[in-house]
């Protein structure tokens, strides 16, 4: 057989095996189509219903569930539609005669256990039926399970249609083709062939598919512009690759935290700084409400994205969020909006900057001026009025050496000695903050001096009745401190800690090393620290004594003796529960080791 009907054999083959196959594929497809406007019809019934369905759930108003599944079934090609509680009762039905009956089955289980709606196709031909199933939540409570049922009787004959017409295309394309094959033969049917492939190849990814045509005519020309185009979409692709790969360079590695949400105010990506600061993974936030992760509810009511228009401008502000752990911080928040080809906001880009240690910084140097300025005014009041007390004190004294002991002007002598000798005290607290003399250090084991600390403080008052504990590090290093200045510093913050125990308590000082530093910490389970003042617990002279128990300076000089040995006084404390004074220190360039 010559060459030319072998050929033409072989188109013929082709063509009929493109026929069926492009019948095939289009009943197919027409299939899954049909099917899957069915399904997204049938869901989004169900979604809808289950809706309108919550508020006479929630009222248990089941005559108007009842009504509002048959005034469905009437519009639509659902055969039958039930409302299921949670143990499987049937609250409302388009048959009301199945009110009250058990209704679960396998479809209503998987419903209740999801959060989306379950698809189950029963039977076939005219028998065929579609069961939806969409779990009724409120706030995340399960109320129920709405099931429905459709018929899919139009459904197949559609199919049957789809597949009638295929044929009869697939018979024409035949005979045309047939004819067109044997009019055209081999001299253009192979370079297509050719070209076909490589275009599906493209399609598919693989630009790397030689178009091997070697022609002068239209076809050839054809086959070269289709080259040129494909080695310019290499060069594009390639390009975009590079350019996506850089772009996300970038945004992993920039220190500040990346979000972007769309313009339904969903979480759509989160850079691992914006992660790392708010502690959660990339899995927990995406899809999630960014509300829910960054912002709190005044951002709602001015959020750009509700507007949904191109006008609106970046905002920058500084806020509080509460990361997944429960923990504070303070965020400078920049959003601005990403807008589609036409202009509309399609989401927002948000950039987070962790400021809570900056703000807390900023408080210390405020505080320490502070501090500082209350020094130079408590040095000057003192010096001014010491004199003036110390002849008050020595003059009473004398007056009441000299004076007998029934004597009715010793009363009132014995009164201003005292107030004088109170006075005095006070001024002496005053000289001792102000002066804030340089620390001289030595090593110190800190274990020790906080042990000797509390040990004075239990001998001066034996009929205690609070107990102190320790969980000290035996392995924590000495550091360079002034023994005398330190055991002031802890003496202090032990009896704050004793006095709030009101009598009864307990008291527990905890030591370990904590990076280049040690702490120490003293924790007591009294009566708290109201939160309006925990900023000023290191002011000089406040306190929450009754008037004439403390000067309010003690843990003003722990502040500023801390502070001169490069170290750091933290306090937490939540009201009715109790209180704890952390002090850091740094360690001394021999207990470090060698660097």
């Amino acid at each position: 057989m010559r060459l030319f009907p072998k050929v033409l054999l072989l188109i013929l083959g082709l063509l009929i095996l493109l026929a069926a196959v492009l019948t095939v594929v289009e009943v197919r497809n027409e299939t899954r189509q049909i099917s899957s406007l069915v399904e997204q019809k049938g869901t989004q019934i169900a979604r809808v219903l289950s809706v309108s369905a919550l508020p006479h759930l929630v009222n248990r108003d089941f005559g108007t569930l009842n009504a509002l599944l048959q005034e469905t079934q009437r519009g639509s090609d659902l055969i039958a539609g039930a409302l299921l509680g949670p143990d499987g009762v049937i609250l409302a039905h388009t048959d009301i005669n199945r009110l009250g009956d058990k209704g679960s089955d396998d479809l209503v289980l998987q419903a209740a256990g999801g959060e989306g709606a379950v698809v189950k196709h029963m039977g076939s031909g005219n028998d065929a039926v579609m069961a939806v199933g969409v779990p009724v939540r409120l706030r995340g409570d399960m109320l129920g399970v709405l099931r429905l049922e459709f018929s899919e009787t139009a459904v197949y004959k559609s199919i049957r249609s789809t597949v009638f017409r295929g044929i009869g295309v697939a018979a024409a394309a035949l005979v045309i083709g047939s004819i067109l094959a044997f009019a055209a033969s081999g001299l253009i049917t192979r370079p297509i062939l050719q070209l076909t492939a490589s275009a599906g190849k493209i399609a598919r990814g693989d630009m790397s598919y030689p178009i091997a045509v070697n022609r002068k005519d239209e076809i050839g020309q054809l086959a070269a512009a289709f080259q040129s185009m494909t080695e310019g979409l290499k060069r594009t692709f390639g390009d975009l690759v590079r350019e996506k790969r850089r772009t996300e360079a970038i945004v992993q590695s920039v220190p500040d935290g990346m979000v972007t949400v769309d313009a339904g105010r969903r979480v759509t990506f989160m850079n691992p700084a914006a992660l790392s600061v708010l502690g959660f993974s990339a899995d927990e936030v995406l899809g999630r409400p960014c509300v829910e992760i960054l912002g709190n509810p005044p951002c709602v009511a001015d959020c750009f994205l509700a507007g949904g228009n191109g006008a609106a401008s970046a905002r920058r502000e500084e806020m509080g969020l509460i990361t997944k752990t429960g923990r504070p911080i303070r965020v400078i928040k920049t959003v601005a909006p990403m807008q589609d080809e036409d202009g509309r906001v399609a989401g927002a880009v948000e950039t987070i900057q962790d400021v809570t240690q900056t703000r807390r910084l900023e408080e210390k140097v405020r505080q320490s001026e502070r501090l500082a300025s209350v020094g130079k005014l408590a040095a000057g009041v003192a010096h001014e009025i010491n004199n003036p007390l110390s002849a008050v004190i020595g003059i009473s004294g004398v007056l009441l050496r000299r004076l007998p002991a029934d004597h009715p002007d010793r009363g009132p002598l014995q009164e201003i000695s005292d107030y004088g000798k109170r006075s005095a005290r006070i001024v002496r607290d005053l000289l001792n903050y102000a002066r804030q003399m340089p620390p001289e250090k030595r090593s110190t084991d800190m274990n020790r001096l906080v042990r000797e600390s509390v040990q004075r403080i239990e001998r001066a008052n034996p009929d205690k009745r609070f107990s102190v504990t320790f969980d000290l590090d035996p392995s924590l290093p000495d550091v360079l401190a002034d023994p005398y200045q330190m055991e002031q510093v802890f003496s202090n913050i032990v009896l704050n800690a004793v006095q709030s125990l009101n009598g009864e308590g307990e008291v527990r000082i905890v030591s370990a090393l904590d990076g280049d530093r040690i702490r120490i910490s003293v924790i007591d389970n009294g009566c708290g620290i109201p939160p309006e003042n925990r900023s000023r617990v290191f002011e000089p002279f406040f306190t929450t004594r009754p008037q004439g128990m403390g000067t309010g300076l003690g843990l003003s000089i722990s502040y500023g003796i801390v502070s001169g040995h490069g170290g750091t006084i933290d306090v937490e404390s939540e009201e009715g529960i109790g209180t704890c004074f952390i002090v850091r220190l740094p360690l001394s360039p021999i207990s470090r080791g060698p660097v």
